[in-house]
């Protein structure tokens, strides 16, 4: 029977796709999911961008409004009535004072992760190929050389959750080799030294392996030996 087929979770998207077809799946989701997903995502990025609540469809003349918008028309609304307005330790306290819940802060800071990683503001994007968004200098080399090895390759736009001394925070890599099971995050010195923290504690955390390449190790005999 089809429901019974044996099924293995993406490593970018976390939904479980049957083994026949994962590695198909892992070729065209980006981090992005199912189709269903990606329609649904393309939906949202197209009111993002014209700042259009999804929710009530009311439109603002900046982002920031829209999203004060829906923090306090809708996210913070709806999570009062799930907790209670005056449920202390369920969302609110005895002043009738709203605080996020940590799933709802989970949920907005994968949210914010992925906006930041499909529209940086601080770094160069360049469109690597129809649909591919890079977002540095490091990046380009790197997807250049791994195809000229002829290394599959998915850039990568889920985050994954690391420990902050406590808090729970995300960390998304740039690219993953489905071949390898293996990502890739290519890094200044500055960056290797600030996030290795950060990356120790995704990688124990989620389970998977994250290779840092510096600036010196960007270069096609460095990866092909690594990838041996």
């Amino acid at each position: 029977m089809a429901g019974n087929k044996p099924k293995k979770e993406c490593p970018l998207c976390k939904i479980l796709i049957s083994v026949s077809n994962l590695n198909k799946h892992i070729k065209v989701c980006g981090g992005r999911g199912t189709q269903a997903m990606k329609d649904a995502a393309l939906k949202e990025d197209v009111a993002l961008r014209k700042n259009i609540c999804l929710d009530c469809g009311k439109e603002f003349k900046t982002i920031q409004a829209l999203n004060g918008h829906k923090q306090r028309s809708h996210l913070r609304v709806a999570e009062q009535r799930a907790f209670g307005k005056l449920g202390a330790g369920l969302g609110g306290n005895k002043k009738g004072e709203f605080h996020h819940s940590e799933e709802s802060k989970q949920r907005l800071s994968m949210l914010a992760c992925e906006r930041l990683a499909k529209h940086s503001k601080y770094s160069q994007n360049t469109e690597y190929r129809p649909g591919v968004i890079l977002e540095s200098s490091y990046e380009v080399r790197t997807a250049a050389i791994l195809d000229t090895l002829g290394v599959e390759w998915v850039k990568v736009r889920q985050g994954y959750v690391w420990d902050d001394a406590g808090k729970k925070r995300r960390y998304i890599p740039d690219f993953y080799l489905p071949g390898y099971d293996l990502f890739l995050d290519p890094k200044n010195d500055y960056l290797i030294t600030k996030d290795k923290e950060k990356i120790n504690s995704a990688m124990e955390i989620n389970n998977i392996k994250v290779v840092v390449l510096s600036n010196l190790e960007i270069n096609e005999e460095f990866i092909k030996n690594m990838l041996l």
